[in-house]
């Protein structure tokens, strides 16, 4: 899946994305400048998480179970293989 990865002013993400959604909001507020992983048609995160040069960097991800975590939220259990 085709991603990139840039750095954006928080001012502008948060009115382009759902903040909530996003843990944007879990990020404190005194950082300004934000690092973003983009996947091509399907999510835009600040990050939060491994920084990699390539998705293939992290190989096989096996799902072990998924769980519900209130209205229009989900919580995926995995691991790397």
């Amino acid at each position: 899946m085709p991603f990139t990865i840039t750095t954006r002013e928080r001012a502008e993400l948060e009115s382009e994305i759902d903040v909530v959604r996003s843990n944007l909001d879990l990020i404190p507020k005194s950082i300004k400048t934000l690092r973003i992983v983009s996947i091509k048609d399907f999510d835009v995160c600040p990050c939060a998480g491994t920084h990699i040069r390539n998705i293939e960097e992290i190989g096989k991800i096996k799902i072990l179970k998924k769980e519900g975590k209130g209205k229009d939220k989900e919580r995926v259990i995995y691991t790397l293989e």
